[in-house]
């Protein structure tokens, strides 16, 4: 999710109070926020058991990049996504120094990780057109990695300096410290570097990806439609083209309108209601941790493959688990039943070896 500091505007946001704000809508779209991100954390999270499960079958120099971005969602729906959702609530504990440091810093590294994972992943598709030998040949699932350790360094060059001049630069008691307030000339720059450039570059790489699928499609049909290892190989392309064309564009529907409305409140605009549109835009952009497995889902068969055995092993071992306590209830009540009839039967037949004693002694008497 984007939120009030990082953003597309140059200028620093804060909220005026005398902005028209719905409560009750703020409070029913908070609600809808945390199903949408409780929902998608188990999502990304049974992606990436079923990877970790079945590495070898599973995880390849594309599929690597799917499970890099599993484990930022899941990162980012755990520690970020709730502090966010929580300020609708409570914005008296952005008046903590130490609560407002560990939040800027998540607020500004999580969503630039994702959108530039992103861009990563638009980047392997480029390469595999522009160099499809060197592709082939050289890219391995440690260069997936590495590509994402860069990308997190090349954002703490960015932005540590200016979250350290941020965190000891003096407060004012009492003012809400979730805005970054330092160096706001600097803050440009990093904006620039670290979300204005890639997403230039990723919406504008859209049509020219998608010109070459068409291209390559118009060529399939002309030549015939390949068989074998090279048949497998082209639909093994265009399945990744088309999980890298379908995460850009959700990218780009889910996150333009909160980019709009950042900026609007970055430049201090009165429109009625742009708070209450804003909220709501920041939650419609946290659905992108939900459709991104989907996406996976639907374009990489293995995978889905693989998750749907993986639930299925689930359910059987929560039914087994339940037919195992079951059974060891019943075994229980039918052991107790059994003591009792025991005891029952022992007591009868002690009571009637004393009749039988107390007849005999009264006929001797």
């Amino acid at each position: 999710m984007l939120n009030n500091s990082y953003n597309l505007s140059f200028t620093n946001i804060s909220y005026d109070a005398g902005m028209f704000k719905l409560p009750t809508f703020i409070r029913v779209t908070t609600y809808t926020g945390c199903v949408i991100l409780f929902l998608a954390t188990l999502f990304n999270i049974l992606i990436l058991v079923t990877f970790l499960r079945r590495p070898r079958r599973l995880i390849k120099p594309f599929t690597i990049h799917v499970v890099n971005n599993s484990c930022l969602e899941i990162l980012t729906g755990a520690l970020f996504c709730p502090m966010f959702l929580y300020r609708n609530f409570d914005r008296e504990i952005y008046r903590q120094n130490g609560y407002c440091a560990a939040y800027k810093y998540l607020n500004w590294t999580m969503p630039a990780m994702l959108l530039l994972q992103h861009g990563i992943i638009i980047t392997d598709r480029w390469l595999a057109i522009l160099k499809p030998m060197w592709y082939r040949e050289k890219k391995t699932v440690g260069f997936g990695v590495k590509s994402t350790i860069g990308v997190f360094v090349y954002l703490q060059v960015w932005f540590l300096p200016l979250f350290v001049a941020d965190t000891i630069s003096p407060k004012i008691p009492g003012q809400y410290c979730d805005d970054t307030a330092a160096w706001p000339r600097y803050q440009l720059v990093v904006r620039l570097m670290s979300s204005v450039v890639p997403v230039v570059l990723m919406d504008f790489s859209y049509p020219f990806l998608v010109f070459m699928v068409w291209k390559r499609k118009t060529a399939q049909i002309h030549t015939g439609a390949a068989s074998g290892r090279g048949g497998r190989t082209a639909r093994s392309a265009t399945h990744h083209m088309g999980l890298a064309l379908w995460l850009l564009m959700v990218q780009i529907l889910l996150w333009t309108p909160v980019n709009v409305t950042s900026m609007l409140i970055g430049m201090r605009s009165r429109l009625t209601y742009l708070y209450d549109v804003h909220t709501f835009a920041v939650v419609l952009s946290g659905v992108l941790l939900m459709v991104d497995p989907i996406i996976y889902l639907a374009f990489l068969k293995d995978l889905r493959k693989e998750v749907f055995l993986e639930l299925h092993e689930m359910l059987r071992c929560g039914r087994t688990r339940r037919d195992q306590v079951l059974a060891h209830s019943a075994g229980k009540s039918w052991n107790t039943s059994n003591q009792r009839a025991t005891a029952g039967q022992s007591t009868s037949g002690e009571l009637g070896g004393l009749t039988a004693g107390h007849i005999k002694l009264h006929e001797v008497i």
